[in-house]
């Protein structure tokens, strides 16, 4: 009894694997995708999008040479509350940003969260001015409320002393999704000349080039996606298990962790791009 019970669950893991394959080779057959179908993207090509709260304007000044250099979109990150210069005086302890700092349970609600076709950027930069050494909490729901999966996120801060510090990653954890760069800190004097040096220097398309070859041959394509699903439906049967540190690129949702969702995301993901052709 125990014996059946077992192949059955083998059978039944096999038959699921299997399913995900019907599933590539039907978007193969509807969608087909040259071998030379990948993942990178040239900077006219892919979509940027700079999200930013801005207290006092240094930081719309930084995002607004951000967004001109990559030709990105904008959105402004507005509380429903926004804050008066009153509100902002940290020199005050009876003020609005004194308070927030000193409640554990602060929250701010935002006029709009998701900005409009969110879904279509490939680079979201988030821009904020550093409170206390931390993100200015007013992009909390910014970044805990939009998934991030399969985007390049940057961010940088504004302050005149205070280093970016850990608020990226901070803001990354609170995230939970997307491909994470390290961030830049700018102040009221930083030039449009150092913005565009930053944004230069940033390799915005390399991490996506690498995360979904699987099988290495420098593009994502269905076969990736073949390749995830033949692994999971071997490992069904072999017991073995397949993990990211094995298999780093096949994480292609990025969420510490390898299942037949990332064969099918592939196999979506290369659809949509012949689709673009």
């Amino acid at each position: 009894m125990i014996v059946q019970s077992l192949k059955g669950g083998f059978l039944m893991k096999k038959r699921l694997y299997m399913t995900v394959v019907i599933f590539i080779c039907s978007v193969i057959s509807v969608y087909p995708v040259s071998a030379d179908t990948a993942i990178t993207q040239s900077l006219s090509e892919s979509k940027t999008l700079v999200a930013y709260y801005s207290a006092s304007g240094t930081t719309d000044r930084i995002a607004q040479f951000i967004a001109e250099e990559m030709n990105a979109d904008t959105f402004v990150i507005t509380p429903v509350d926004e804050y008066t210069d009153a509100d902002l005086d940290w020199t005050d302890s009876s003020s609005r940003v004194v308070t927030e700092h000193n409640d554990p349970n602060r929250h701010t609600e935002l006029v709009t969260v998701m900005p409009e076709s969110f879904d279509n950027y490939d680079n979201i930069f988030i821009g904020y001015p550093i409170w206390w050494q931390e993100a200015a909490w007013v992009v909390n729901d910014f970044v805990t409320e939009n998934d991030f999966t399969g985007k390049n996120v940057i961010p940088f801060c504004t302050s005149m002393s205070s280093p970016l510090g850990e608020s990226g990653t901070k803001l990354a954890a609170m995230a939970g999704t997307g491909n994470w760069l390290e961030g830049m800190q700018f102040t009221s004097y930083s030039s449009q000349e150092q913005v565009q040096e930053w944004v230069n220097s940033l390799d915005l398309f390399k991490p996506d080039i690498h995360r979904g070859d699987v099988n290495g041959d420098g593009n994502v394509n269905a076969g990736d996606a073949a390749f995830i699903a033949k692994k999971l439906a071997e490992a069904s049967i072999s017991g073995e298990e397949i993990t990211v540190e094995k298999y780093p690129y096949a994480d292609f949702n990025n969420n510490g962790k390898i299942s037949a969702q990332d064969a099918a995301m592939i196999a979506k993901w290369v659809a949509e791009q012949a689709l673009k052709k």
